[in-house]
């Protein structure tokens, strides 16, 4: 009789399957993987890279922020992640929800304390950069620069 297999086992099969183009074969490998191991970030990012193939990038961001929080940092998680929020940012986008990216902040806290140090700044940073899509829209209500910097 032989031993059950281990979640670095179901994983060489899911990726044979999951290259062969099997995604079905290759998701029920990687879930049973996570099964025996439910914080394995490798099986983690592999059921997302699959979600997201699938049109699932919802699920995909999901999986790849639990891949994030057991892992260690790769790259190839990130760009996963970046690339299913792309997907879900031109999902929304084509159902005319776009304006929210102008007038709602959208609010890390790791994210700020990571940039302030790794910027070595004294407080915290307001702008860093804008994600979306520029249109052409009615002006927001904002405050000047000085007001913040007090410059």
């Amino acid at each position: 009789m032989s031993e059950p297999a281990s979640s670095a086992q179901l994983l060489q099969q899911g990726l044979f399957h999951h290259r062969a183009g099997d995604l079905a074969a290759a998701m029920q490998r990687y879930v049973e993987a996570l099964q025996i191991d439910p914080q394995n970030a490798d099986a983690l990012y592999y059921v997302a890279v699959v979600a997201c193939q699938d049109g699932q990038y919802k699920e995909g961001v999901k999986l790849a922020r639990r891949a994030i929080e057991f892992g260690p940092p790769q790259a190839r998680v990130y760009n996963l992640l970046g690339q299913a929020l792309h997907r879900l940012l031109l999902h929304a986008t084509s159902k005319w929800v776009f304006a929210s990216l102008y007038t709602q902040p959208l609010e890390a806290t790791v994210t700020r304390a990571l940039i302030r140090d790794r910027l070595a700044l004294l407080g915290n940073p307001q702008v860093l950069m804008q994600f979306g899509y520029v249109r052409t829209t009615h002006p927001t209500a904002r405050r000047p620069a000085s007001e913040i910097t007090g410059t």
